[in-house]
C-alpha cells in the first residue's frame, strides 16, 4: 500500500494542494520503506531469539522427559509384556522431534535469509518487499513450529503464557 504514496494521481494532487513535492513523496516514500522493513527485521530478530533461546529448550526438555519415560517403563516392565503398549507414547515422542527439527530447520533458514538481505544492496522499495516476500513467510513458518509445540509441551515446562492462558485468564 506505501507504493501508492507515489501514485501518478496521489502526486498530482500533492502538488495541486501544495502538500509535497514529487520528491518530497519520493523522499517519505524512502523513510516509510526503510521505516518497514526495519520494523519487521526486528520482529524477525525477535522471533528466532525466543524460538532459539525459549520454546526449542523447552521442547528439548520434553522430548527428554518422554523419552526418559519410555526407557523407565521399558525398564521397569521387564520381559514379557507387550512393548507395543508404548506404540503411543513413540508417536508423541516422534511427533515433537519432528517439530523441534522442524522448528530448527525454521530458524537456520530464517536467520539465512535476514544475513542476505542484510548483505544485499536493495534499494529501500527492494529491500521492504523483500522482507514482505522472503522475512515474513520465513517468521509463520516459525511460529507455526512453535503454536504446535506449544500444544505438546506439558504447562510447567512451557516459558511463555499459553494461548488458552491468555484468552481464558
Amino acid at each position: 500500500a506505501l507504493t501508492d504514496w507515489v501514485s501518478e494521481t496521489n502526486l498530482s494532487l500533492y502538488e495541486r494542494y501544495g502538500v509535497f513535492s514529487r520528491s518530497e513523496a519520493h523522499s517519505r516514500l524512502s523513510v516509510q520503506m526503510e521505516t518497514y522493513a526495519n520494523k519487521v527485521n526486528v520482529e524477525a530478530i525477535a522471533t528466532r531469539d525466543i524460538a532459539m533461546t525459549m520454546i526449542l529448550p523447552a521442547a528439548m526438555t520434553y522430548q527428554k522427559s518422554l523419552a526418559d519415560s519410555i526407557a523407565a517403563t521399558r525398564a521397569a516392565m521387564g520381559e514379557g509384556w507387550d512393548a507395543k503398549v508404548l506404540d503411543p507414547q513413540r508417536e508423541v515422542l516422534a511427533l515433537s522431534s519432528m517439530q523441534i527439527a522442524d522448528m530448527k530447520r525454521g530458524i537456520d533458514s530464517l536467520l539465512a535469509i535476514q544475513e542476505d538481505l542484510e548483505g544485499s544492496d536493495h534499494g529501500e522499495t527492494e529491500r521492504a518487499y523483500a522482507y514482505r516476500e522472503k522475512v515474513i513467510p520465513a517468521m509463520d513458518a516459525v511460529r507455526e513450529r512453535c503454536d504446535l509445540l506449544e500444544r505438546l509441551v506439558s504447562d510447567n515446562l512451557w516459558p511463555l503464557p499459553k494461548y488458552r492462558e491468555m484468552l481464558f485468564i
